[in-house]
């Protein structure tokens, strides 16, 4: 028997063709053979891109590509249930392509990705209807520029109580008017198992306080946590509160961050750090040092990456074996290249366009 009859193998084959250039190797594979057309298939509408920089002039190039999406679904609609994964930038679509996009059934979408700058009452409509969908279980929301009150109130009221994965990178946000009534979130709040925030610290902290007063989100079974840019988010009475609970714990470094306690966080089983350059390390040691020595037994994994020199990975290896030499047969120091930049002009930052390899594409190649 040919090993491409066996699916799982066949699928894990085509995976490998998402980003070949155009999605044409997928396309042509859908064609080879009737057993090969719903795998093919599958990898090609699983993840749904429809985003570009909000700061090229023309904000509606989006258009065309949404009108032949929404025009293969009109005429092959059992394709919408393949797409579980939709990343939209709801300001670079017409009004008449986002209302079409909003009215279109995708009944198994279970993640969303939400990039917004100065979004305009309608693209403000069609996210709190997509945050809405029963079926969704993640969702990212990312603003570029100021963020008010009343939008942030909106968005975050209308999230679906199926949700339980939800990454924030927020931007600038406008201060409270002073005496401005405080609007309780009267719903049940979400209990979210993982979270990721990543964004200036006073942009986090204001959205950290809104989310306490209004209890929008409940953290008290929080699991995985991922923290970027400030690790005062750390010392938040929020986190603070969950610490006993996260047991996956992610850090984004910087060299001039400081030391770093993650002492409450005492039952962490895996503990991940991601360093920016060298200098890191320093940063990278001190959350070693924090992990109190009767938690170290708890831990399986103590990954640290990024584009490390070899001096800068054997002096993290050598601070381990100095400090907490039980933790050396679960350190895993790796070398991750940089990232590139996609576009100098984007005002929304390069990882929202880099999505993992594997499972992203853009809806213009090959339509």
């Amino acid at each position: 028997m040919s090993p491409l009859a066996i699916p799982e193998l066949l699928d894990q084959i085509l995976r490998h063709l998402i980003d070949y250039p155009k999605s044409k190797g997928l396309l042509a594979c859908a064609l080879v053979r009737r057993s090969w057309k719903h795998p093919a298939q599958s990898n090609l509408y699983w993840h749904v891109l429809l985003a570009i920089y909000p700061g090229e002039p023309d904000l509606h190039k989006l258009d065309r590509p949404c009108t032949l999406l929404l025009h293969t679904l009109r005429s092959s609609p059992h394709l919408a249930r393949l797409i579980r994964s939709l990343e939209l930038y709801p300001e670079g679509l017409s009004s008449g392509n986002l209302t079409a996009l909003l009215n279109t059934p995708i009944p198994m979408l279970h993640t969303l990705y939400l990039a917004y700058r100065w979004p305009t009452e309608l693209s403000v409509t069609g996210m709190k209807q997509l945050l809405a969908r029963p079926t969704l279980k993640h969702v990212q929301i990312r603003c570029s520029s100021g963020d008010s009150e009343d939008i942030f109130q909106s968005l975050f009221g209308s999230l679906a109580q199926s949700v339980t994965e939800m990454e924030f990178f927020p931007g600038r946000m406008f201060p409270l008017v002073k005496d401005t009534p405080i609007v309780v979130y009267r719903g049940a709040p979400l209990r979210i198992d993982s979270f990721r925030l990543k964004g200036g610290f006073s942009a986090g902290i204001f959205w950290l306080e809104s989310v306490t007063t209004r209890r929008y989100l409940d953290f008290s079974h929080l699991r995985r946590l991922s923290l970027g840019v400030d690790y005062h988010y750390l010392q938040t009475p929020l986190f603070v509160a969950a610490a006993r609970t996260i047991e996956v714990l992610k850090l984004d470094t910087r060299h001039d961050t400081g030391f770093v306690d993650i002492s409450p966080y005492i039952h962490i089983k895996s503990l991940y750090i991601s360093c920016e350059e060298d200098d890191d390390i320093w940063t990278a040691a001190s959350i070693i040092e924090s992990i109190r020595p009767e938690c170290t037994s708890r831990i399986q994994k103590l990954g640290i990456t990024g584009p490390l020199s070899d001096a800068g990975m054997a002096a993290i290896r050598e601070h381990v074996a100095d400090t907490l030499p039980v933790l050396l047969d679960v350190l895993e120091v790796q070398y991750v290249e940089p990232p590139q930049p996609v576009g100098e002009r984007s005002p929304i930052p390069p990882e929202y366009f880099r999505r993992n390899p594997s499972s992203r594409y853009r809806l213009g190649n090959y339509f």
